[in-house]
């Protein structure tokens, strides 16, 4: 696909689509409550850094400067984002409290975070009025000077302390269409050596023009809202499918929501950095097999056919409400996550096993993304039936389970007691049966303790869960002690011989040679006790094993799946009977 360009202000050609479905939104971005603290140490925020001189629509001369937020020391810096608040392109600030939120939140994960301000007005013009000047205008001006902050902030990087081929564009509302402009209109968009290259746009209740986007270009997240009139869910829909035509990375996740909802702001933002995570190993350069993303990982949306799904829902259960992230097309795949850690950790696998043609449902536990029960539950047998009322939530009946060790004896407790749902079953890091060398249980601990440095938080989880050599930074965060306390009671609840077996259905258990926690022995036991039971063991893997040997659990794990039987009755409506 060809592009003309046009210098700006430009007539109405093909350039004139650079302008005509952007964003020309009048609704301020999301205003998310205050970020909550980190977990040691603070952000740094050095406000009013001066990075252009340019001129408003009434021709006065203006200093612009950007707000620039620093992690805590101690934090890895994992890259950089160019942050641009909402506002309909007439309203709004840099130091807004919505956006001090997510800037604030962002540094907390390791991303030098510049949230810009930039020219903002006239008053004056819909979003329907394209032809007005003054509504184009106010396109052309954000989108300068968001570009002349994007080079800024690059050639700052030494100073900053970040690489700058990991820095990343994102916004909300009008400041969401501006991100993606960054990432999507400039005539050297995909020259790697260009400085005005991205590595990712994150787009937040926003869109763009569908025929903007190029082979070659950065890959995009969109967050959107089922009930947003002002960007409706069908154009950002248009966005992604016009990226996947021409395998650009577009990853749509959706939310029961409006323009924006506040309440929202800790499972947006975890997605958010879930992604920014995934995307930073591949660093500001095209990726032409359309798979994008961290060490291969595919686009969410790529290469599926038939109905997509894609939701976030919450599904009230006995032991308490969990959050799920429903998505893809074909037999679903459920995952459950490890101990005190939420299903972020399995997105690449999910990605994976979507690409593949499975629908990926990603369950996060009571007290992730939702309000911690009063009580753990009374045991494992209640968690798995958690599992089933999602399953029956979504509207299936058979399903194949995915569990990540504390998550493998929960879905091995799910298979057990429901084995006719089962369709197949595979465990990840399985433990159970074989306890570990002493004292790995109180490293353990360690890694769930809040009081620690982050070095010395670091350190233990390198020694508990990573392999001689791995980089454990990917787990640096992420750990939820209430959490892992509740399930940690479920467990001590149950009698372990009621999950061993894990059912009937067609197993198969991925095992880190390198596991000092769920040693290969249990994978070994396992196989003898139930004849069929596939084992994979992975060479220079400990317990985490996702950020580990991504390639290798999904090499072992799709096939694996591909080969079980299909799901035999998927019910729309939700209700299984």
């Amino acid at each position: 696909m060809q592009r003309t360009h046009h210098t700006w202000p430009g007539g109405r050609s093909s350039a004139a689509g650079l302008v005509l479905t952007l964003l020309l939104l009048t609704a301020p971005g999301p205003r998310p409550s205050a970020a909550a603290a980190p977990r040691a140490g603070a952000v740094t925020v050095v406000p009013g850094i001066p990075y252009r001189h340019a001129t408003t629509w009434d021709d006065q001369p203006v200093e612009l400067t950007l707000d620039r937020y620093q992690p805590p020391p101690g934090t890895p810096v994992r890259g950089a984002v160019v942050w641009i608040h909402g506002g309909g392109f007439v309203e709004g600030a840099q130091d807004d409290p919505a956006d001090v939120a997510i800037a604030t939140r962002l540094a907390e994960h390791g991303y030098v975070t510049a949230s810009i301000g930039y020219r903002l007005g006239p008053v004056g013009g819909s979003s329907e009025e394209l032809d007005d000047p003054d509504v184009l205008g106010r396109i052309i001006r954000a989108y300068d000077d968001a570009r002349a902050a994007l080079r800024f902030v690059r050639d700052h990087a030494a100073d900053w302390g970040f690489d700058p081929d990991r820095v990343f564009a994102a916004g909300a509302s009008a400041g969401g269409g501006t991100a993606l402009n960054l990432a999507y209109l400039p005539a050297h968009h995909t020259d790697p050596a260009s400085p005005f290259r991205v590595a990712g746009a994150v787009s937040l209740i926003a869109r763009t023009e569908p025929s903007l986007i190029e082979p070659g270009e950065a890959p995009m997240l969109m967050i959107n809202g089922t009930e947003d009139t002002t960007v409706p869910l069908s154009s950002a829909q248009a966005t992604c499918d016009a990226a996947r035509a021409v395998a650009v990375p577009c990853d749509l996740i959706t939310y029961e929501m409006g323009h924006g909802d506040p309440a929202l702001f800790e499972p947006i933002m975890a997605d958010v950095t879930t992604w920014l995570d995934a995307h930073r190993s591949r660093p500001g350069r095209p990726d032409p097999s359309g798979r994008g993303g961290s060490r291969g990982r595919p686009g969410r949306l790529h290469g599926m056919t038939g109905p997509l799904r894609s939701e976030t829902l919450v599904v009230d259960a006995s032991g308490g409400a969990l959050q799920v992230r429903v998505e893809g097309t074909g037999p679903p795949v459920v995952l459950v996550p490890s101990l005190g850690r939420g299903s972020d950790d399995l997105v690449e696998l999910a990605a994976s096993l979507r690409a593949a043609g499975h629908t990926t449902a990603l369950v996060d536990p009571p007290g992730i993304g939702t309000p911690l029960p009063a009580a753990p539950a009374a045991d494992l047998h209640q968690s798995a039936a958690d599992v089933w009322a999602v399953v029956d939530r979504c509207g299936w009946d058979r399903v194949a389970l995915v569990g990540h060790a504390f998550g493998n004896r929960l879905v091995r407790t799910a298979s057990a007691d429901r084995p006719d749902r089962v369709r197949a079953i595979v465990l990840l890091a399985c433990g159970g049966d074989v306890e570990p060398e002493p004292g790995t249980w109180e490293l353990l601990a360690r890694c769930f303790d809040t009081g620690l440095e982050p070095a010395e938080h670091l350190a233990a989880v390198a020694a508990a869960f990573f392999a001689p050599g791995n980089d454990p930074t990917p787990w640096a965060d992420g750990w939820w002690p209430a959490v892992a306390g509740h399930q940690t009671a479920a467990v001590a609840a149950t009698d372990r011989t009621d999950f061993l077996a894990g059912g009937t259905a067609p197993m198969l258990v991925v095992q880190g040679a390198d596991d000092r926690v769920a040693v290969a022995a249990n994978a070994r036991n396992l196989a003898r006790r139930r004849p069929g039971a596939q084992v994979v063991e992975i060479d220079r893997c400990g317990h985490a094993m996702l950020p580990e040997q991504p390639h290798a659990i999904a090499a072992a794990v799709v096939p694996f799946l591909a080969a079980a039987p299909e799901s035999d009755v998927v019910h729309p409506n939700g209700a299984h009977p």
